[in-house]
């Protein structure tokens, strides 16, 4: 994985910024709770590609549907994942 490139920011950078956190995410016409997780994320695949491409490709996040149980179970239970386009992927924040 390539370090987040702040000169030529490419769409898979947002994601890079804030891996391994629970962000709020706009998605769309609704604010989604995700756990960042880097396992399901091909960064190799991903750097490879151009600015469009990396628009339409598919990433797999981690919605947090019960964060009580999600915290309980380490980051494990509690969750569905979800694919989402990366052009789709709006403002983002610390969920708290």
């Amino acid at each position: 994985m390539k370090n987040p490139d702040f000169t030529n920011f490419q769409p898979i950078d947002q994601i890079k910024i804030v891996l391994g956190s629970v962000m709020n995410i706009q998605c769309k016409d609704e604010t989604l709770t995700c756990y960042i997780n880097p396992d399901k994320i091909d960064f190799d695949e991903i750097d490879n590609l151009s600015y469009y491409q990396q628009e339409q490709y598919e990433v797999i996040l981690d919605r947090v549907i019960n964060r009580e149980k999600f915290i309980e179970s380490k980051f494990k239970e509690g969750i569905e994942e979800i694919k989402v386009k990366l052009k789709e992927i709006g403002n983002m924040s610390i969920a708290r």
